[in-house]
């Protein structure tokens, strides 16, 4: 049997062992949210990264379609001056020829929206 100071000191190491183990407990609590906002900021300078990143692509992709429709429209307006041109031309050197195909063309039209 256990006599009283025996029981004293085992409810005393008790007692100091559960001391020590919630000292232990809130080390490493604090180990492990040091950790975690290690690894937020991590996480958010990789993310600060990609996002400037993908805007820099962004921008660079913007530009080139930028540059390739405006050299698209600029090649589309040339070709239509050309057919202008060309049609102006034509209806200089044949006038009847025109009014009769351009009487034709309406025609076409006025049938197709009356349907």
């Amino acid at each position: 049997m256990q006599t009283r100071t025996s029981k004293v000191k085992n409810a005393v190491n008790d007692v100091i062992s559960d001391a020590d183990i919630e000292g232990r407990f809130e080390q490493a609590r604090a180990e492990f949210l040091k950790i975690a906002d290690s690894l937020a900021e991590s996480g958010s300078a990789k993310a600060r990264e990609y996002t400037a990143s993908a805007s820099s692509a962004a921008a660079s992709i913007q530009d080139s379609l930028s540059n390739v429709s405006g050299d698209a429209l600029d090649s589309f307006l040339e070709q239509i001056a050309a057919i202008e041109k060309d049609m102006a031309g034509r209806v200089r050197d044949k006038p009847l020829h025109a009014l009769a195909i351009a009487g034709g063309i309406g025609f076409l039209i006025a049938l197709m929206a009356r349907r």
